[in-house]
C-alpha cells in the first residue's frame, strides 16, 4: 500500500489469529442501553473511547477509574469514519464524511455542540482535526481543501488560512495534525499527490508543519519534517509540551531510512527524526511519548494488502526498539495512550475486539476489556 492511508483489504482468517489469555471480565449487553464490561485493572484517570466499525457507524465510550468501560447505546449518528481529537481540555469527535466537528460532554460521553467545517459554497471538507486557541474559537484542518477555517463560538466561519502557498503540484497540501499552544497553531502537511491513479496517495516530498500565529497578524513560518507523510496526530512530549512527536510513515508498504517519527521542537521552530521506520520495522501510525528515553508506538506492515501491526517501546534518544509488546497478523492494532504506569492500546481482531492494558515497567498485559458493540479506534483522558 501507498500513501497516507494504511487499511489492511485482506483480512486473515479467525483460525489463524493468535490468542492471548486474558484476565477474568463481565459484561452485560442490553440493545436500549449502554454496554459496561469490566476487568480487574484500575487507571489514573478515566478515558474516552471512540469505536467504529469504519464502514457506517462509530460509537463512544468511557473507561472508569475501577476498570469497567461503559459504552454508549446507538443514536450519536456517526458515520463510521471518524477521528477523536483533545485540545484545551476539551474532547471532539470529527466525522470526516459528513464534514462535522461534534463537541463531547466528558460527564455523559455524548455529543453536544456540532459545527460545519465548510460553507455552502464548497464541497466535501474532510475534517482532520481541530485545536482550541485562547478566544475559544475552533482551528479546523481539512484534507480535501487547502486552507484551515476558523470557527467563532456560534460556529461561523470567522478566518481561513490559506495553505495554497505551501501545497505540492496538485495544488493542495492536504492538511493533517493541529496543535495550538502559547498562541501559535502548528499544522502538518502531508504534501500528497491527488493526481496519482493509485487509490493511495504517494508522498510527494518531506511533510512540513507550518507555526501560525492565532491572532493572524505576523508571518507564518515553514518546518520542514525530516520524514513524509505526517500522519495521525500531533502528541505532546510529557517532559516538555513544546516538543511535539508525530508519525511520519511516508509510503506505506516499502521501507525508507527517512521516514519514522519525528520531534518538533515548537520553540526553536526544527524537527529531527527520533527513530527511522528501518529500527522500527515499519510505518508508524501512532506515538506516544514519556521520557527522553521511553517512548511507544504502532507500527504497521510493510506487507502489501496485509499491514500486520506491532506494539513497540523504543528509545527516542538512541533511535532503537527496546521491546516488541504485542503483534497482530492483520491491521489491527488502533489508538495508543499513556495513563500512569500503563499504555493503553486498541486491538481490533476480528472476533475478540478489545481495550488492552500493558504494564510500562515489564511490557506485559496488565489485564484487557472486552469490547460488547464497536471495535476501539483512538483514545483521550477524560478531564
Amino acid at each position: 500500500m501507498r500513501g497516507r492511508a494504511p487499511l489492511s483489504t485482506t483480512l486473515p482468517p479467525l483460525a489463524a489469529l493468535s490468542t492471548v489469555a486474558s484476565l477474568l471480565a463481565t459484561g452485560c449487553v442490553s440493545p436500549e442501553t449502554t454496554a459496561t464490561t469490566c476487568a480487574d485493572v484500575r487507571v489514573e484517570q478515566p478515558i474516552l473511547l471512540l469505536e467504529s466499525d469504519l464502514r457506517t457507524t462509530s460509537g463512544l465510550g468511557r473507561i472508569d477509574g475501577e476498570g469497567c468501560m461503559t459504552e454508549t447505546a446507538g443514536g450519536l449518528a456517526l458515520s463510521g469514519d471518524t477521528t477523536l481529537s483533545s485540545s484545551s481540555r476539551q474532547l471532539f469527535v470529527l466525522d470526516r464524511s459528513a464534514g462535522l466537528v461534534h463537541r463531547v460532554t466528558a460527564e455523559t460521553t455524548q455529543l453536544d455542540e456540532t459545527f460545519r467545517a465548510f460553507d455552502d459554497t464548497e464541497g466535501r471538507a474532510n475534517p482532520q482535526d481541530v485545536a482550541v486557541d485562547a478566544e475559544g474559537r475552533l482551528w479546523v484542518t481539512r484534507f480535501d481543501h487547502p486552507s484551515v477555517v476558523v470557527l467563532d463560538r456560534r460556529g461561523a466561519i470567522s478566518a481561513r488560512v490559506d495553505l495554497e502557498p505551501y501545497a505540492d503540484a496538485d495544488g493542495n497540501p492536504e492538511a493533517a495534525a493541529i496543535h495550538i499552544a502559547d498562541g501559535t497553531a502548528h499544522v502538518a502537511l502531508e504534501k500528497l499527490d491527488a493526481k496519482a491513479t493509485d487509490a493511495i496517495y504517494p508522498p510527494t516530498g518531506p511533510g512540513v508543519v507550518l507555526a501560525i500565529p492565532t491572532r493572524l497578524d505576523g508571518a507564518i513560518t515553514p518546518i520542514e519534517l525530516a520524514g513524509r507523510n505526517p500522519f495521525g496526530r500531533f502528541v505532546e512530549a510529557l517532559w516538555d509540551p513544546k516538543l511535539l512527536a508525530i508519525a511520519t510513515p511516508g509510503d506505506f508498504g516499502e521501507l525508507t531510512a527517512g521516514d519514522g517519527i519525528d520531534l518538533i521542537d515548537t520553540a526553536e521552530g526544527k524537527a529531527r527524526q527520533i527513530i527511522s521506520e528501518v529500527a522500527l520495522g515499519g510505518s508508524a501510525t501512532d506515538v506516544a511519548l514519556v521520557g527522553p528515553n521511553e517512548a511507544y508506538a504502532l507500527v504497521a506492515g510493510p506487507e502489501d494488502g496485509v499491514n500486520p501491526t506491532r506494539v513497540v517501546a523504543f528509545d527516542p534518544e538512541r533511535g532503537e526498539v527496546t521491546r516488541v509488546l504485542a503483534k497482530a497478523e492483520g491491521y489491527y492494532h488502533w489508538g495508543l495512550l499513556i495513563v500512569g504506569d500503563l499504555l493503553v492500546v486498541g486491538d481490533r481482531t476480528p472476533g475478540r475486539a478489545r481495550v488492552v492494558f500493558f504494564d510500562r515497567s515489564t511490557g506485559s498485559e496488565a489485564g484487557e476489556i472486552i469490547a460488547q458493540r464497536l471495535s476501539p479506534v483512538s483514545f483521550a483522558l477524560l478531564p
